[in-house]
């Protein structure tokens, strides 16, 4: 019940309702004077009739409106039901050239849809049924629906289409007419974008519960689009003000729509024909607002108290590991399941990921959890630029190939030629790096790939994993803005940039956002591992994202920010501390200035509607390949040992660039190290404790240098850094930190990826309310180390000797 709601009502509710006896039982108002009406209602979401309310004639005008009373679109319907041509069926008729005017209004509807903001189309087939036995051929018009839903569907996967059912009137049998109807249509139409519209009063007069309803929304395959809210007796679609006949059954829905992670517009579906129609809405929501305080007592139901839980994958390019999560109304829990090797593989002059092998690993882990809780829903997350291809058949056409893999050498050059450096950044915000998705993709371009001629669909690692669970051909969005080829403006893929660089437009598929609700765990898989049908969650799928969410960092910087650094200090960093580093800011909106394309800085998309400012440093990755070389020739001590050896090595000897391309691939890094060394006139590093101390300083002068230009970014200060992930625990890095930096470090939590998938569920689930929330929740539940800065002569004089031999 931890959750705000919005408010809808349909615009036509607020001009001059009649019914079959009288037109109107008010005066006919204008478009401004109901918008107007709306505003002072309390509402925020509009539902338009097309045709009636709003057209191609009057969209400039109703968009005016929209924004002068902040006004967002709910859904559009297409006029699918009191037109002379649909008299006898619109989607479903025998006549040809009807469907055709159908199809053309609905794609009609879902551009203008698309023009006013919105993203949901009410598909309510009012004439779509029959009167009378032996008049219609169920077959041919139940086909015909199926396959203008799935036309409909495919014309822009982007926006959906809810299925409004009714159970009778205007026909005395409507074809889509109960929750189980639609639910099979949605089913044979079998397009993620395609779901259900529950109305409360329709619902009662097909003589469902309309808990259950709800319920099954859920259950076969998180259905449930949007939300019409009234009141009625079983006898008439009396559209009556909330709460008004069915009490109890109200409180009941009410409890179901939080539990399945409703996350819509609260639609008024009332028709207030001799009340004052502010006076009715405003009664509504009172009455709404009321039954969800008294839901939230102790006594309204056992279960509201109950502990839920929730499996949380993180796949990263090292390892990945199956964490249950779970939350008992205060605090989270992390427990670790399963956690299982990861690494690239490497056949002839390609390296790829072994991504069946991971899955296998994903399934063991999942039915490992099962058998300590049953989780009540499932996210995945995973390290960002790497795909894969996907046939028409649904099958992956090739083994992912690793973002380190030399298909991209001298590609990033290539593609300047086609549009320059500035013009792309300015399209996507993010930063250059030859293992960026789009250098990945124009490499298979350049190379005339015949399995990107012959892909249907385009799925980053983490969408991979959550289509092979729940069958949802989906990019989640934060992933989606790691490819260099995302518009962060727009929300969208930025079709300039692939189509300029030959890359398909139609295999990229619909854009999901965090905390979306992707489908249910598929049946196979439930029997498999034992597991109930659970939602499978979208939730911030790049696991940078995923960590950052929960990192108590302030926002508010506004777009545009002057290069130049203000006198006003305050504000944190978050250093994402693993294979990778991150070292960036949290803002409420997209910035990206030529400050940021000089220091080559990205900008990504967050959870909760944050954007992240950062640059990647290739960390941790370098000591992780040392330490492997070291193991290989059996060199004696753990990573705890060689890390208190190197603590007591000599400070500053030598210092390398993590980022120069000699460590960009699996190898000798040792040898490496001591060759970079020798070219840059230093004398190599003696032994392995020396060798990571060398690694350790050079990271802290790497962090300290994009330190420096992060705050040229931003144009403000920054007075502190927040460290999270597995680096975290690096008690010696986070202490170099602090002094090369010059500013406190906060350490923790180390599981941080996991932590930010868990709270993503539990935001999906309704459980808490807003980013904000889950950050106060996890920083009450674990607990961080702070390490304040020391030596600044020591560390100063060896930022200087950094600055010569690496040129950053």
């Amino acid at each position: 019940m931890k959750k705000d709601i919005k408010f809808a009502v349909a615009l036509s509710a607020l001009g001059n309702p009649g019914d079959r006896f009288m037109s109107g039982y008010k005066q006919d108002r204008s478009a401004e004077q109901m918008f107007a009406m709306a505003a002072e209602a309390g509402i925020e979401g509009l539902e338009f009739v097309y045709d009636r309310d709003i057209s191609m004639g009057n969209v400039k005008q109703i968009k005016e409106y929209m924004d002068k009373y902040k006004m967002k679109c709910c859904d559009v319907l297409p006029n699918l039901f009191s037109r002379q041509e649909y008299i006898k069926g619109s989607i479903s008729s025998r006549q040809p050239e009807v469907v055709t005017q159908a199809k053309k209004e609905i794609r009609d509807v879902i551009d203008i849809t698309k023009e006013i903001g919105g993203n949901l189309v009410n598909i309510w087939a009012g004439q779509d049924g029959f009167d009378y036995p032996f008049e219609v051929d169920y077959l041919k018009s139940w086909e015909s629906m199926i396959e203008v839903l799935k036309e409909a569907a495919g014309y822009d996967p982007a926006v959906r289409l809810g299925l409004e059912y009714k159970f009778k009137e205007p026909r005395v049998h409507n074809f889509i007419s109960t929750v189980a109807k639609s639910l099979l249509l949605c089913k044979a139409v079998h397009r993620p974008n395609v779901g259900v519209i529950l109305d409360i009063g329709h619902a009662i007069l097909a003589y469902e519960n309309a808990a259950e309803s709800f319920a099954l929304t859920r259950l076969f395959g998180d259905r449930l689009f949007l939300l019409h809210i009234n009141d009625t007796r079983p006898d008439w679609d009396w559209d009556l003000n909330v709460g008004s006949v069915h009490f109890l059954d109200t409180l009941e829905w009410l409890y179901w729509v939080d539990r399945i992670g409703y996350q819509g517009y609260y639609t008024l579906d009332i028709w207030p024909a001799r009340m004052d129609a502010v006076e009715a809405i405003k009664e509504s929501i009172e009455w709404i607002k009321a039954m969800r305080r008294a839901l939230e007592r102790p006594y309204s139901a056992d279960n509201m108290k109950r502990t839920l839980n929730c499996a949380a994958v993180d796949l990263g390019a090292s390892g990945g590991k199956v964490m249950l999560g779970s939350f008992d109304g205060a605090k989270v829990a992390l427990q670790e399941i399963y956690r299982f090797p990861n690494g690239p593989l490497q056949v002839e002059n390609s390296i790829y990921w072994d991504v069946a092998r991971l899955f296998q690993e994903v399934k063991k882990g999942l039915g490992m959890a099962g058998r300590v809780a049953k989780p009540d829903s499932i996210g995945l997350d995973a390290w960002g630029n790497d795909f894969c291809l996907l046939g028409r058949d649904g099958s992956l056409l090739e083994n992912p190939h690793s973002y380190r893999d030399p298909r991209t050498d001298g590609v990033m050059q290539k593609a300047f030629e086609v549009m320059p450096r500035g013009e792309i950044y300015r399209r996507t915000g993010v930063q250059f790096t030859q293992h960026n998705t789009l250098f990945q993709l124009y490499s298979m371009v350049l190379a005339g790939s015949t399995l990107l001629k012959s892909a249907t669909t385009y799925l980053m690692i983490a969408d991979l994993f959550n289509y092979w669970l729940c069958g949802a051909k989906c990019c989640e969005f934060t992933n989606a803005t790691t490819t260099q080829f995302f518009d962060p403006y727009k929300q969208d893929w930025c079709l300039p940039v692939l189509e300029a660089f030959g890359i398909p437009v139609d295999i990229m598929p619909p854009v999901a956002m965090p905390a979306t609700r992707l489908g249910t765990l598929q049946s196979l898989l439930r029997d498999e591992l034992g597991l109930p049908a659970v939602p499978v969650i979208a939730v911030g799928t790049h696991d940078t994202a995923s960590a950052v969410s929960v990192v108590p960092c302030s926002r508010g910087v506004p777009s545009g920010a002057p290069a130049e650094i203000s006198s006003s200090s305050g504000g944190a960093a978050f250093l994402s501390s693993g294979t990778w580093s991150l070292l960036g800011v949290e803002v409420k909106e997209p910035l990206i200035n030529q400050a940021g394309l000089e220091h080559n800085f990205t900008c990504y998309g967050g959870v909760g509607g944050a954007w992240l400012v950062w640059k990647n440093i290739q960390a941790l990755w370098v000591l992780q390949e040392c330490l492997r070389c070291w193991e290989g020739s059996g060199l004696p001590g753990g990573l705890e040992e060689i890390i208190s050896t190197a603590e007591k090595a000599q400070p500053f000897g030598s210092f390398i660039d993590v980022d120069d391309r000699l460590f960009l691939t699996p190898g000798d890094f040792p040898a490496r190290i001591a060759e970079y060394c020798r070219r840059s006139g230093q004398a190599p590093p003696a032994g392995a404790g020396a060798t990571v101390r060398c690694i350790l300083e050079s990271l802290a002068l790497k962090y300290r240098y994009t330190f420096e230009k992060l705050q040229e970014v931003m144009g403000r200060k920054l007075s502190r850094i927040h460290i999270v992930g597995g680096g975290s625990r690096n008690t010696l890095l986070n202490s170099f930190t602090a002094g090369a930096t010059g500013v406190p470090v906060v350490a923790g939590p180390a599981e941080a990826t996991a932590l930010g998938n868990f709270m993503a569920q539990l935001m999906a689930l309704g459980e808490v309310k807003s980013p904000s929330e889950a950050k106060e929740i996890v920083r009450r539940s674990f607990d961080t180390v702070t390490y304040l800065p020391g030596d600044a002569a020591g560390w100063d004089e060896a930022y200087g000797r950094f600055r010569v031999v690496a040129n950053p």
